[in-house]
Order: structure tokens, then sequence, then C-alpha cells
């Protein structure tokens, strides 16, 4: 069974029929990285909401982890199990010391405190900022708060985490930090992400990629799949990673180069076999 599934679902913020999710079929595997991208106003941010029961469907069903978020289990009971990172970590971090942010949500779920000491210095080593346990947490870099979000999220053992727009407001390093970060965790934890983005070289790391156009799905598939159809994605405002683009212009000017270029290495493995023949 999918650890993410969902039937049908359409949202609406005046329960009109001004949807801005529309007719939304997903189903997303345990352990799976999938990267969300869509324009301004596309419902990629709503999506992420009503994952995290911050919505409830206007149609259709949403299954998390089997609970129904329109059904009789608490929000708070499936938020456990799937964790929400915002853009601005200045948004979640409640406390002045890290290491009592990372533990609010332990706190407010009754962890007794030897256990909780232990989930929170696993998680601040996750995160690589357990030499910041006792620190301020407002003395720290935007990736670095970010970071303690994402530790807040995860010593709630979590099979999710949601991330929407999570580098949105960094700075190049920052970003970078996060997204090893998460990634880190993906591979390393086997925590299923969901990864809401506009920068279209961090959804060419994900295992699958969803686009979204006027609150419908409009394209799914693999990273490589999901960039070749260069024309498609543009026609919905979107642009493509650099070296899907380099190597679309390229083709167009009859260099014959190998499908599914979309890093800086692959690029380069592509353009050292040419010369060398």
């Amino acid at each position: 069974m999918p650890i993410i599934d969902m039937q049908n679902i359409s949202f609406s913020y005046d329960q009109e029929e001004n949807f801005v999710v529309d007719n939304v079929d997903l189903y997303v595997n345990k352990g799976e990285f999938v990267a969300v991208l869509g324009h301004n106003g596309s419902g990629k941010s709503t999506l992420a909401k009503l994952m995290n029961v911050l919505y409830t469907p206007t149609k259709g069903k949403i299954l998390i982890c089997g609970m129904d978020t329109k059904g009789d289990v608490e929000a708070w009971e499936i938020r456990k199990h799937a964790g929400m990172i915002f853009q601005n970590p200045d948004n979640q971090i409640v406390a002045t010391v890290v290491q009592e942010d990372v533990a609010f949500g332990l706190e407010n779920t009754g962890v007794p405190t030897d256990e909780m000491k232990i989930l929170v210095k696993d998680a601040l080593k996750d995160v690589n900022m357990l030499e910041f346990a006792k620190s301020a947490p407002h003395l720290l870099s935007g990736g670095q708060k970010q970071r303690i979000a994402i530790a807040g999220v995860i010593a709630m053992m979590p099979d999710v985490l949601i991330c929407d727009e999570a580098t949105a407001m960094l700075d190049p390093i920052g970003r970078k930090e996060i997204i090893n970060t998460v990634r880190k965790l993906n591979k390393e934890k086997g925590i299923t992400v969901i990864w809401i983005t506009h920068f279209m070289e961090e959804a060419a790391m994900a295992d699958r990629v969803v686009v979204l156009s006027e609150g419908k799905i409009f394209l799914d598939g693999k990273p490589s799949e999901v960039f070749s159809k260069v024309d498609k994605i543009k026609e919905v405002g979107l642009d493509i990673p650099p070296m899907a683009e380099l190597a679309y212009n390229l083709k167009s000017n009859n260099v014959q180069l190998g499908d599914n270029i979309l890093t800086v290495d692959e690029m380069f493995k592509e353009l050292s076999k040419l010369l060398c023949q």
C-alpha cells in the first residue's frame, strides 16, 4: 500500500468550484523522494498542506500511512507520521536553546525525559548540528536554522518528511546544506520525502518528479523522463535544469549527445566522448 494515497483530490478555499487542487490522483511509495514542481498558483503548496492535514480535501480521500485525513484519527497523530518543513525556519523555531526547540514536539506528546534526550541527540546528529545543541537559534545561519527545524521534525521519527519550499529563503550554501541533509535522511533512514520546490536542479536529484499546472498533474515520472519533455515543461512556464537545457540546445544544432543529461558530470562525460572520437 502507498505511504501517501491521494484519491481524486480536489480542494477549494471557498468551497465553491474554484479548485486550487483539481481531481488529483497521487500515490507515493515508502522510501521515495518525490519532487513537486509548478509555477506560482499551480497548487503545489496547497497539496503539501493537504498531506499534513493543515487542510482537508473538499472532494476525495487522502490516506497517510493508512490513516484517512478526514476520518476519526486526530490530525496530531497523522502529523507524527508526516512532518512538515516550511519556507521560513523562524516560523518553526519556538525555543531559545537549540536542544529545547528540538524537544518541543516530544514534550507535547509526553515522551519520557530520558528517552527524549536520546531522540534529541540522535536528531541533531542526523542533521550535523549536535555541536550547536546549547546554542541560541537566533545566532545561527539560515541553513543552520532550517536544519534545526528538520531535527525537530525527525526527532518525532516520522515516516514522511514534507518540505514546502524549504530552501527558498536560503543562499546557495544554505540550500546545498538542506538538500544534502534531506537526501541523507531519505537514503540512510528510509524517510519518504515530498520536496516542493521551484529550483529545477533540486528536482533533478529526486527519484521522481511531479509537475502541477492549474491544480492538475501535468507530468509525472523520473527526472530524466520529465525533463526530456522540454517543450511541455516550457508550456507551463517552467525552466528545466541548466544541463538539460544545454543538451536540448546542442541536440537542436545536431550535436550527437546521449539522452538523460541532467548534471554537469553527465554533460562532461558526454562531451568528453565526442572529443575523443
